[in-house]
């Protein structure tokens, strides 16, 4: 599934004009990005159906052609950047919700990676790595 900006298809329900419902953020609890992603999305792309799966490289490595940046209107990245001063997330769980969205702003498929021995081999040219699904021996894997 592609998503479009600046009124192209967008897949999913209408966006809610009452605000996003944030799930706890107690510090007796460990909260991990796979936690608050759905709300966070929810808040950051009204009217976009939230993906089910996301798969990506690690680390928010990318590259954007200005076509893609100019895509969506500066309203929204006005918006992004207002969410991410206003939140109660710490950096790194604010910063993780878009580490697995940059590639979904930008018009990449949501499940660019589905797997980790396809993202070693596509984007490092290790391709033969003993991998599980999500991660390959003697590779760092991060939390969501």
């Amino acid at each position: 599934m592609l998503i479009r900006p600046a009124g192209g298809v967008k897949a999913g329900r209408e966006a809610s004009t009452s605000s996003t419902t944030r799930p706890p953020l107690s510090p007796s609890q460990p909260t991990r990005g796979a936690h608050v992603y759905k709300h966070a999305f929810e808040e950051l792309m009204p009217g976009v159906r939230v993906p089910e799966n996301v798969g990506v490289s690690c680390c928010s490595q990318l590259a954007v052609s200005h076509e893609a940046i100019r895509s969506w209107p500066k309203d929204d990245y006005v918006r992004w950047r207002k969410w991410l001063l206003k939140t109660p997330m710490s950096d790194d769980l604010s910063g993780r919700v878009f580490k697995y969205m940059w590639h979904i702003i930008f018009g990449k498929e949501v499940l660019l990676y589905p797997s980790a021995p396809q993202c070693y081999c596509d984007l490092y040219g290790l391709c033969n790595l003993k991998c599980g699904m999500r991660r390959c021996e003697g590779r760092v894997a991060g939390p969501l």
